[in-house]
């Protein structure tokens, strides 16, 4: 069964966001009690990790009681590998058969990825309702869409360590933001206990009507954005300002620099989610 009704994809994630973050609070809230200093990048590419797992495989690794987990620990051994765009290299490794990963992670998360590909394949029909299953059962079989094993396992690789690492960052710099901008904190506070009075769980359609949230997550997008260049493939010659780029030319954009450009952002340096 693959996900094809939005109303059923709003509402597991959500769900598994917000779940996933209460059932572990404990740990962050002792430390709060006890006026302890925190890494919250720790805290929340934890948080991201366990609920990209469970949305992805349906598995739970509770990351951030488990910090040393042997998956975990594979995972990190990945993103330091990441020093360049992968997109740009892995074609060329591939042809010298060379990795840029080491071996001993990429051969643990290749006899995971194995194991749970056979599992799944032994049901008479896959039920998870996670991105695994949807992979399988779309781009699976005799047809043009077809993706080979080392291409699924990919795919399923990079979205795990591209969630993992934009999570942790991009929660850890909002939270850097709110502190040091505590009228923001405030106003953004008031919001929510205006949207969600007594508690209320949130809701997928309910947190789309929040306009201070969108703010601020962008603002902090602009500042400190995850990823420091996009990168586009040039589909004809064109010349520009005097520069000609050739056909097929890789062009890598700043995005440092264009979020900080005055003409568009008027004082850029300065926190302003409005």
């Amino acid at each position: 069964m693959a996900i094809l009704d939005s109303t059923i994809i709003k509402i597991i994630m959500v769900k598994e966001f917000y779940t996933y973050f209460t059932n572990r609070r404990k740990k962050i809230q002792k430390k709060v009690e006890n006026d302890e200093i925190t890494d919250v990048q720790v805290i929340f590419s934890g948080y991201g990790l366990d609920v990209l797992t469970s949305f992805a495989f349906s598995v739970s690794i509770d990351a951030i009681n488990h910090p040393n987990d042997l998956v975990i620990t594979h995972i990190k051994n990945f993103i330091k590998f990441r020093l360049f765009n992968p997109v740009l290299i892995l074609a060329v490794l591939n042809k010298l058969k060379l990795t840029m990963f080491p071996k001993s992670s990429v051969d643990f998360f290749l006899k995971v990825f194995k194991k749970l590909k056979e599992d799944r394949l032994k049901k008479d029909r896959m039920v998870s309702l996670d991105f695994f299953d949807s992979c399988l059962l779309f781009f699976s079989g005799p047809h043009e869409l077809a993706l080979t094993d080392e291409e699924l396992f990919t795919q399923s690789l990079f979205f795990l360590f591209g969630g993992y690492k934009l999570v942790g960052t991009t929660l850890s710099c909002i939270s850097y933001c709110l502190a040091t901008h505590p009228d923001v904190q405030k106003k953004l506070y008031q919001e929510i206990n205006d949207t969600f009075p007594n508690q209320t769980p949130p809701t997928y359609d309910a947190l789309h009507q929040m306009e201070y949230l969108d703010m601020v997550v962008n603002e902090t997008f602009r500042l400190y954005t995850p990823g420091t260049r996009l990168d586009r493939i040039c589909k004809k010659t064109v010349k520009i300002n005097g520069v000609t780029i050739p056909e097929g030319t890789v062009v890598m954009i700043p995005t440092y620099v264009l979020h900080r450009m005055p003409e568009y952002w008027p004082e850029p340096e300065e926190y302003r989610p409005e």
